[in-house]
């Protein structure tokens, strides 16, 4: 079944409207609601992503699940953009609209000076049978201003050029555009491959051609760094004990075996993460959930050595918490946008009910983290 989502655009400006959530902490300033699950467009809102596509300027994506929080039911994608530092944020509105079929995992990219943004996209058949048979398209569109105006949304699978591959979901969370090496400006996107292992997706022009990298040994929810030295470090979520971690030395062509993650810990049932490299300072950023059993306790911890090994987690938020995703906020700043629920665990009723699930941004200063670079970390403690 081919889809055709449609594409609205919202230009309204106005500060986010929700009541920030009691989510600061003693190392960044208050938390602001950026989408409340159960407002008029959404039963609920997951998944979220981040990217600052010039000075000033950010842009958060996320999926709208519209009836239900269920996975692949009928999902759009919703946005919101600041453009005053994530000081305040544009309400909600939708992007792409599949219908009956859910548009899921967005993954944007951008420079961080142009203002342009290529965001990808997959979309699952609203039918089961559909799914099985066929799997989600992957489907790209573009901003040239930082999310003020989009193209029209076109599907990638099956299209002139485009990879004989079959992608199962984007990320989830931010690409980034490479600034090193032979490779430099080359756009990356994590991809998760039905029946292989996680790969990039890459282009030399801007999204306008794709090539595929080969398949890594690892497979599962993923994001990419790009390291000081123009290496690629793909971090990767697993049902297990750690997180595990495999590198590209050529662009996200090819990937070396899979390695566990050094210092960085699942909840039960794994969950995805963010990883996020700065070049001024040069630190490497993780942030998610710390709890060993529910996702619960997000943090972020700092490394200064490409990844190898990090320092103790710095506190976020202490209740319920999930998928999450950083940027740089200018020179200064970096914000972190994230799942966030009111208790302790994240609600599990058939009907839950509004804000039982928000996602909210806040801004963590840079001279805290590069402080923070050098606090040790205990070692990770033992599941029960």
């Amino acid at each position: 079944m081919r889809l055709s989502p449609r594409l609205l655009i919202a230009c309204a400006f106005v500060a986010s409207t929700a009541p920030a959530a009691p989510s600061s902490g003693p190392t960044q300033g208050p938390a602001v609601t950026v989408f409340r699950s159960g407002d008029a467009l959404a039963n609920s809102y997951r998944i979220p992503a981040l990217v600052a596509p010039s000075e000033g300027r950010l842009f958060a994506v996320c999926e709208a699940r519209k009836r239900s929080w269920v996975d692949k039911s009928p999902t759009a994608l919703a946005v919101s953009l600041s453009r005053d530092a994530g000081n305040t944020w544009s309400a909600p509105s939708v992007l792409v609209d599949a219908g009956q079929a859910a548009a899921m995992d967005p993954l944007p990219i951008t420079d961080g000076r142009s203002g342009r943004i290529v965001l990808l996209y997959t979309v699952w058949p609203a039918t089961v049978q559909e799914r099985r048979s066929n799997g989600p398209d992957l489907w790209q569109i573009d901003s040239p201003d930082g999310g003020e105006t989009w193209s029209k949304p076109r599907k990638l699978n099956g299209s002139d050029g485009f990879p004989k591959c079959k992608i199962l979901g984007c990320g989830p969370g931010s690409g980034l555009v490479m600034t090193g090496g032979p490779s430099r400006g080359r756009l990356i996107a994590p991809v998760r491959l039905l029946d292989a292992g996680n790969t990039a997706l890459f282009s030399d022009d801007a999204g306008k051609t794709w090539r595929l990298g080969t398949p890594s040994s690892e497979s599962g929810e993923c994001q990419i760094a790009e390291c000081a030295d123009g290496v690629l470090m793909m971090n990767v979520r697993t049902p297990g004990l750690t997180r595990r971690r495999t590198l590209s030395r050529d662009g996200g062509a090819t990937w070396s075996d899979a390695a566990d993650a050094a210092g960085l810990s699942n909840p039960k049932g794994g969950c995805q993460a963010s990883v996020l490299r700065l070049r001024e300072p040069n630190l490497m950023l993780f942030s998610g959930p710390g709890a060993v059993g529910e996702r619960t306790g997000l943090e972020v911890k700092v490394s200064a050595d490409e990844g190898a090994t990090w320092s103790a987690p710095l506190p976020v938020y202490a209740k319920a918490s999930g998928y999450s995703c950083l940027a740089p906020v200018g020179s200064t700043e970096v914000g972190l946008i994230y799942e966030a629920g009111p208790e302790s665990t994240f609600s599990r009723l058939r009907n839950r009910p509004p804000g039982w699930m928000t996602l909210d941004f806040v801004k963590i200063p840079l001279p805290q983290l590069k402080a923070h670079a050098r606090v040790p970390s205990e070692p990770a403690p033992k599941r029960p």
